[in-house]
């Protein structure tokens, strides 16, 4: 009861300054986590995608527009392959709970986009990334985007390929490339204004590095690093997060 109601009240104090509108987490930490309480193999990915629904909700009441999470790396599948398969097991069941989490998607009018290399996946897996899709691409109020089979290089190329295949085509001029029509060929584009770059990007486990996420999109984001293992993420680490960004804000 104490924690609820500490809770809502730095909700309450937060919602008195700005909060960005898209904020970006790379979840890491997920396999430390595991191997420092000896869980089974998935149990600590398992325990980041509840982590994940917190977060989410979260964002919801503080009326965070667009959330974006890198998932999964093309680097990834560089991983034991044994590894890989329990990992693409674990994306199936989990993208299917979210997908019949319609409490959470439909009440709030989500639009969930998973974006990357959808090829590079196995077909079971896109069959629930392409149902998820499906299911909430008429909403229209929040964006949640999953970086699934995704590295921001690999991005950043496709988008090349794009504008050079309609430059080709007579589409577009040479003049008319420049940093806007870049952007509209990214995959993380929409018509919504505040989905195309975080204003703040947190990583969790204590990394210090992009790891190759959202190279373009960050170009003016705030950085924030945190220790805690992704499972461990919290209200108040989110909280700090947002007081951190609110300071720099104001600066």
């Amino acid at each position: 009861m104490l924690v609820e109601l500490a809770q809502t009240f730095i909700i309450n104090i937060l919602k008195a300054g700005p909060i960005p509108k898209h904020i970006a987490f790379i979840m890491d930490g997920n396999r430390r986590f595991g191997r420092c309480r000896y869980l089974k193999p998935g149990q600590a990915h398992s325990l980041g995608f509840e982590t994940l629904l917190k977060t989410l909700r979260l964002c919801l009441v503080l009326g965070i527009e667009t959330v974006t999470v890198y998932a999964f790396s093309i680097e990834n599948f560089k991983r034991t392959n044994i590894e890989v398969i329990n990992l693409m097991k674990l994306a199936k069941e989990k993208l299917k709970e979210l997908s019949s989490n319609k409490n959470l998607i439909e009440k709030h009018q989500i639009r969930v986009r998973v974006l990357g290399e959808l090829n590079l996946l196995p077909e079971d897996v896109k069959e629930e990334i392409n149902n998820l899709m499906e299911f909430s691409k008429n909403h229209t109020k929040y964006i949640l985007n999953i970086c699934f089979a995704y590295t921001g290089q690999a991005e950043i190329a496709e988008a090349t390929k794009s504008i050079l295949q309609d430059y080709k085509t007579n589409k577009i001029a040479l003049m008319d490339i420049n940093e806007s029509l870049i952007e509209k060929h990214l995959m993380t584009f929409t018509s919504k204004d505040s989905a195309s770059r975080p204003e703040l990007l947190i990583r969790t486990s204590g990394e210090r590095r992009l790891s190759d996420f959202l190279l373009w999109q960050v170009a003016d984001s705030l950085l924030l690093f945190l220790k805690v293992l992704w499972p461990d993420f919290s209200f108040f680490h989110l909280a700090f997060a947002l007081f951190y960004y609110q300071h720099y804000t104001k600066i």
